[in-house]
């Protein structure tokens, strides 16, 4: 079995689109671990706000095949491909980890680059796996994290209904 992280976010009646992705997520994975909510700005862009967190799930499936299931559950949630790369969206998620490989496969490549830049990537991963190491750099995401918690960014944790969504286990803020 393989651990499988993966970045969530909206801005696109987002309460809505992540419930809807993590019901999605749980009929094809079984169980999740789940962090915190978190809204941030738009990044790239002026638009709404963003809600983001970071869950995980256990699979034997290939890489390719777990991008090819994410891609159709936000195409099923509505999730549109036309237009700037940067922009408001109804669902987005990336597979940040796949355990500890290194991948790079078509458009792919994980450890995705962006999570040790983005801390609405970054502070959710150390929420749910604080002792998690960076599969090339072996730095603990945690070390990463304090570092880049030093800079200014606008994390705002927000409480999301969990009625309705069985099988995620919520992890509660990792502060140091």
């Amino acid at each position: 079995m393989t651990t499988v992280y993966i970045s969530i976010g909206s801005n696109v009646n987002p309460e809505q689109h992540i419930r809807s992705c993590l019901r999605a997520l749980v009929l094809e994975f079984n169980e999740l671990n789940v962090s915190p909510v978190y809204q941030n700005p738009a990044e790239g862009f002026d638009g709404d706000d963003f809600l983001n967190l970071v869950a995980s799930f256990e699979t034997t499936d290939s890489a390719p095949e777990i991008a090819r299931k994410l891609t159709l559950i936000e195409t099923l949630l509505g999730r549109l491909r036309a237009g700037e790369k940067f922009g408001p969206r109804t669902l987005d998620i990336d597979i940040l980890l796949f355990g500890e490989e290194v991948i790079k496969f078509g458009k792919y490549a994980f450890p995705r680059d962006e999570l040790v830049k983005y801390p609405f990537m970054l502070k959710p991963l150390v929420d749910i796996a604080p002792t998690l190491k960076h599969p090339e750099s072996r730095q603990a995401f945690s070390e990463l994290w304090r570092d880049l918690s030093y800079k200014k960014h606008t994390l705002t944790e927000v409480k999301l209904n969990k009625i309705g969504l069985p099988n995620c286990r919520w992890h509660k803020s990792f502060s140091f």
